[in-house]
């Protein structure tokens, strides 16, 4: 499944990055600016019908890759958190974010 970013997909739209700045560390995740850039599939052929968007903190460093699929009927529906990122410490943190 190719994903690209939102805004190669959509280069005439000029919508910001989402953006979260933690003043103060909240759980596992260390005080600082984390970005949300959201990613889709692009294959022609595929009906995938989701999201999913990588958490990069200040350094431009991935902290974590949530997806998020759109189709209630589907084995994956729903927000999740890649698994390739559950060595690090701070991934399962960021779930605070999708349930506020």
């Amino acid at each position: 499944m190719p994903l690209e970013p939102y805004s190669v997909i959509f280069p005439e739209n000029d919508e910001p990055v989402m953006a979260l700045q933690l003043d103060r560390k909240t759980g596992k995740i260390p005080k600082g600016a984390y970005g949300f850039i959201e990613f889709y599939c692009t294959d022609k052929g595929c009906d995938c019908r989701r999201t999913t968007l990588f958490v990069l903190n200040e350094k431009k460093q991935e902290k974590a890759v949530i997806s998020m699929g759109f189709d209630p009927d589907d084995d994956l529906a729903g927000p999740f958190l890649y698994d390739f990122t559950s060595s690090r410490p701070m991934p399962a943190s960021f779930w605070i974010f999708l349930s506020n």
